[in-house]
C-alpha cells in the first residue's frame, strides 16, 4: 500500500480540497480508495480557497498513521477501518473533547 496526500479533492471530484489521504496499490500505483480526514465547513460568503486546509505534515509513529493540518491538529489514521481520530490539537475547546473520546475508549 502507497499513501499520498491529497492536496486538491475538488478536481477528484472530492468535496473539498484538503483532509484527504489517498491509498494506491504499491507495485502498480492504481487508486484503490480515499480517506477523508477532517471535514471543511465552508462559509458561502468568503472564497473557497482562502478556507481550504491542507495537509502538511504526514509520518508513521508506532506503527500508526498520522497527519498534522494547517492549523495545528493532528490525527491518527486507521487504514483497516478508513478513518481518523484527532489525537492532538491546540485549541482548548477541542483538547476537552479528545480527554473525553480517550476515557469513553477505556
Amino acid at each position: 500500500m502507497k499513501i499520498e496526500v491529497l492536496h486538491f479533492g475538488k478536481d477528484a471530484g472530492l468535496e473539498q480540497n484538503g483532509g484527504y489521504l489517498e491509498i494506491k496499490d504499491a507495485n502498480s500505483n492504481q487508486h484503490l480508495f480515499f480517506i477523508k480526514i477532517y471535514d471543511i465547513k465552508y462559509n458561502p460568503k468568503k472564497e473557497d480557497d482562502v478556507q481550504d486546509m491542507f495537509i502538511i505534515e504526514m509520518g508513521v509513529r508506532d506503527g500508526v498513521v498520522r497527519i498534522k493540518e494547517e492549523h495545528g491538529r493532528v490525527y491518527a489514521i486507521n487504514l483497516t477501518e478508513r478513518s481518523a481520530e484527532m489525537v492532538y490539537s491546540p485549541y482548548e475547546s477541542e483538547k476537552k473533547i479528545i480527554k473525553q473520546n480517550r476515557k469513553s475508549q477505556v
